[in-house]
């Protein structure tokens, strides 16, 4: 739907954990679907043999976005919105910490904005308060959606502010 609705704008996608971790903690090193305009087929193929499982890497994954940002970006600069459930299930050691060190990271040093939604997010909200907060947009605290039009919704504001931002 999102896609249907924004023609010109370049999405990817990049999830977590990889579909290839043995212990449901491996990150992505790599955009499952690539930046491109009309990418709603790869998006489709990726969605119909892909479902969320696993456990939620989530301070890695920012981490290592931050670490590898030119190589996942290219010449593409712009925003992520970062998906989840829940809290990071991988990293014991201050993962709010890192989580805003990261995603600090990624805007300070790569131009980057991050966004972050909630879906159906169960647990301690603040790994998703620090990336919020640390991710230079207009919204200082998590989207919280509990259902897909709402979580349709949230993708529009988020496209929406990314637009007001560009101008």
């Amino acid at each position: 739907s999102l896609l249907e609705d924004y023609p010109d704008a370049i999405f990817a996608l990049m999830d977590f954990p990889s579909s290839f971790s043995a212990d449901g903690c491996e990150t992505s090193s790599a955009l499952q679907v690539g930046f491109n305009f009309s990418n709603l087929p790869n998006f489709n193929a990726y969605f119909t043999k892909s479902a969320p499982a696993g456990k939620t890497p989530l301070v890695e994954t920012i981490e290592h976005v931050a670490a590898n940002a030119p190589n996942i970006f290219g010449v593409y600069k712009g925003s992520i919105v970062v998906l989840s459930d829940g809290v990071d299930t991988c990293v014991q050691d201050d993962p709010v910490s890192r989580l805003r060190d990261a995603t600090t990271a990624l805007k300070l040093n790569h131009g980057v904005k991050t966004y972050v939604i909630g879906y159906n997010f169960s647990g301690d909200t603040a790994q998703l308060d620090a990336i919020a907060e640390a991710g230079g947009t207009s919204y200082s605290s998590p989207i919280q959606v509990g259902n897909e039009a709402a979580l349709i919704d949230a993708f529009q504001g988020v496209v929406n502010d990314v637009k007001l931002c560009a101008h």
